[in-house]
């Protein structure tokens, strides 16, 4: 399915290509033919018409650009019939009026008017998935486009196109820009801030809480500095600001709305400080600083000391606080919260690990303190994560290096542009992590009262270390689902800031397990202090060349890992007889899946004979003491099989066979399971070989060791799947 997945990628990476190399061709170039209002109303039509959920979204880059960053009033009028083809217009705005209704495809689109009368379609990218048409691009509203970008766009038509936000801004009639050509007939009268308010309070009614928000701010450019009312429309606008997910707006506003007074028989004020404290608590919360909102909600508690609100999150803060400092989780609990649509409410756990100089690799994750074979080494919330059960197929591609991503991770990119956007500052460890080299960097800038942010870098960023994760847990995907299932097919995507510090290798020292938007890590050996933290990115069951292949062209590196090293080093006669056989393979092991009941004696044979020719591809040389991938997947199968026909020694050399080649080196001495970990590669197959041998040693009456690789297996699956569910359904308890 890799391969597959790989070669969608750069199919459609490679069609949208050959489209832009043809625009690119008029760069520069005015539009020949000056489109009528009817002409761009029928193709709007067309649009409507278009079923959204058929289609495999693109977000392709080509012209990357930087955001505007220049105050509006020092750009200079540009008109439509003025906008040259592929070009982005440095130094000028453009104003139209929307004459359509906002559709979705691709973007959201409208069709827009300028002063002169010249019309255009107008199409705004990296939306967040819950953005409405009518908030982002609403009919019969006045807009100005900052410095502008007009493409020929891939469906054949033109358009204005926006990739930046912040490039967009909707005027109203009392901005002073505001074009005299889109004036309204008859103007509405000054309102008061009291009006302003009893209007917001009826837009959060409603829960349209971006509207309550603007009329706040009108009222409060209207109230006094300290009085009454600044103070309850500082408190108003500070919970509309949390509800939009503006926490560190909603922070602000609610504690500047605090009268702090000193009369505490004053019930109004101290209960009206309270539920501040409270609102700054909470955007605390939301922002993970738990510390801070915990005394927010301390200092509330103070004031209202049975309020159970208070009460309740200052209860749930102690268990955040709890969870960083230790590590102490209920992953059962964990698991049993977790749905395709829920976010995990936990803390994140990282003091094990610091990120420091990797050498080539750039920076990586190092242990702080000697970790132990099967301990946590870190428990992670997303930053932003995407599931595939919350959006369409899409495509996130960089033409210029053919890199690319087919699954979430469009919708990945949008809301974490909306993220930066609403907490810039809670968002400045995202902007800090490997961006690809990409230039030039744009820090999020506040002009215009609106933050601007480079959705550009919030991309690169993206596709340097966004991570695929399984739609609901791990567990799910390794013991509940059948094969070949939409769910273990979906490719759910997110950003772990932390995490994405893990360098990879094939054969790394930690595997990494997912519940819902947690990310957990833990050692597959005993790692050393000041050792740097590695997983595998890849799958050990598809050909080495493939894996090697899609590092390079997907996440955009080589692999200098032991194994392959190796693998380098083997001639490359010897490495395609070894991808053949592993094609072989793989049909081999698919038609035995699809057969019902035990295989025969020929298919058993036949997977003998597969099993001895693939191992005669690893030359002794090359692979002392490295794994061999290639062999897990048929071995684990051969060696399950067997277990019915031949005696239990034989399994039990069988086993220890398949975890040698998965770098499990195994001895019983003195009734004592002793694993050499060294070059271990932690594949999922291995922890059933290890349940095998277990049964094989209680056939030989050896109880003792049976029980002490049961205990083993146990930790493997609990490292493979983040929590012990589903062990008991996949493998049989021990008959003594």
């Amino acid at each position: 399915m890799a391969s597959k997945y790989y070669a969608n990628c750069m199919e459609n990476l490679a069609y949208d290509k050959k489209v832009l190399e043809a625009a690119e061709k008029r760069k520069g170039q005015k539009r020949r033919n000056k489109p009528t209002r009817l002409d761009l109303e029928l193709n709007h039509q067309v649009f409507r018409g278009l079923r959204q959920e058929s289609q495999i979204r693109r977000y392709r880059s080509y012209h990357e650009y930087p955001p505007s960053t220049t105050p509006m009033a020092s750009l200079q009028p540009i008109s439509i019939s003025d906008l040259r083809l592929e070009t982005h217009h440095c130094g000028r705005v453009l104003f139209v009026h929307t004459f359509g209704n906002p559709v979705l495809c691709m973007a959201i689109r409208n069709i827009v008017e300028d002063v002169n009368g010249d019309v255009e379609q107008l199409a705004v990218y990296n939306t967040p998935k819950t953005a409405t048409l009518k908030h982002v691009l609403p009919g019969n509203c006045v807009f100005a486009i900052k410095e502008p970008f007009y493409e020929a766009s891939e469906d054949g038509l033109y358009a204005i196109r926006v990739d930046h936000p912040s490039d967009l801004v909707q005027l109203q009639v009392t901005d002073a820009l505001f074009p005299q050509k889109f004036l309204p007939q008859i103007t509405e009268p000054d309102k008061s801030a009291i009006e302003y308010k009893v209007a917001g309070n009826a837009a959060f009614r409603r829960k349209d809480y971006l509207l309550a928000r603007h009329l706040y701010t009108q009222a409060l450019q209207l109230s006094g500095p300290a009085d009454e009312l600044t103070q309850i429309l500082l408190r108003n606008r500070g919970v509309a600001n949390f509800n939009l997910g503006r926490y560190e707006e909603a922070e602000t506003d609610a504690r500047a709305s605090i009268v702090a007074s000193t009369d505490m028989t004053d019930s109004k004020k101290v209960s009206l400080d309270s539920k501040a404290l409270y609102c700054a608590g909470r955007a605390a919360y939301e922002l993970r600083k738990y510390q801070e909102a915990d005394e927010a909600f301390l200092s509330a508690l103070k004031l209202t000391p049975n309020d159970p609100d208070t009460m309740r999150e200052h209860n749930r803060c102690s268990r955040r606080l709890y969870e960083q400092s230790g590590g102490d989780y209920d992953f059962e609990q964990m698991s049993q919260s977790a749905t395709k649509t829920h976010r995990l409410d936990h803390a994140d756990f990282t003091s094990n690990v610091a990120v420091r100089s990797a050498g080539k690799r750039g920076r990586g994750l190092f242990a702080c303190k000697d970790i132990k074979a099967g301990e946590l080494i870190l428990c992670e919330k997303a930053f932003q994560a995407c599931f595939a059960s919350e959006c369409n197929a899409s495509l996130l591609g960089e033409i210029n290096t053919e890199r690319g991503y087919f699954d979430a991770a469009e919708g990945l990119v949008f809301d974490t542009i909306d993220k930066v956007r609403r907490n810039p500052e809670a968002a400045s460890r995202y902007l800090e992590l490997d961006d690809g080299g990409y230039q030039p960097k744009c820090p999020p800038t506040l002009v215009d009262n609106t933050t601007v942010v480079d959705s550009f870098l919030v991309r690169a960023i993206i596709l340097q270390n966004c991570f695929k994760c399984h739609n609901v847990r791990s567990s799910d995907h390794y013991c509940y689902v059948t094969p070949g299932s939409p769910d273990v097919e979906a490719r759910s995507a997110g950003i772990w800031i932390a995490s994405s510090y893990i360098n990879h290798a094939c054969v790394g020292n930690a595997f990494h397990s997912f519940m819902g938007d947690m990310r957990i890590v833990r050692a597959v050996r005993d790692i050393a202090r000041d050792e740097e933290i590695l997983v595998p990115y890849r799958c050990t069951d598809i050909d080495h060349n493939d894996v090697r292949k899609i590092l390079k062209d997907i996440q955009g590196f080589e692999c200098d890992c032991i194994a392959c090293v190796a693998e380098t080093k083997t001639p490359d006669a010897q490495r395609a007889h070894r991808t053949k056989l592993i094609t072989d393979i793989t049909a081999f092991m698919s038609a035995q899946l699809d057969r019902p009941g035990l295989p025969n004696k020929h298919h058993i044979n036949r997977g003998k004979q597969l099993y001895r020719d693939l191992e005669k591809t690893y030359d002794g040389d090359n692979y002392k003491n490295v794994p061999r991938l290639g062999m897990i997947v048929l071995g684990s199968w051969l060696c399950g099989i067997q277990r019915t026909f031949v005696c239990a020694k034989e399994t039990v050399h069988a086993a220890k066979a398949v975890m040698s080649h998965a770098g499990f080196h195994v001895e019983v001495k003195q009734g004592a399971l002793v694993v050499q970990r060294t070059n271990a590669c932690l594949d999922p197959c291995v922890t059933g070989i290890v349940v095998i041998a277990a049964h094989a040693y209680v056939q030989l009456g050896e109880i003792g060791i049976a029980e002490q690789f049961m205990v083993w297996a146990r930790e493997m699956h609990v490292t493979v799947c983040g929590e012990l569910r589903g062990f008991d359904k996949l493998y049989p308890k021990l008959a003594v």
